[in-house]
């Protein structure tokens, strides 16, 4: 299985605060949503 290369860092014009938030762990963008945006996936 060929995996992305990790990233360094993120562009600024990710959104990192809001309804959904794109955080860097160990180099892996990671997606994270609010309570309500989750409720309505759910």
């Amino acid at each position: 299985m060929l995996l992305p290369p990790k990233l360094q860092n993120l562009p600024d014009s990710f959104p990192i605060e809001g309804a959904v938030r794109i955080e860097l762990v160990e180099g892996i963008p990671i997606f994270r949503v609010s309570r309500t945006v989750q409720n309505r996936i759910e």
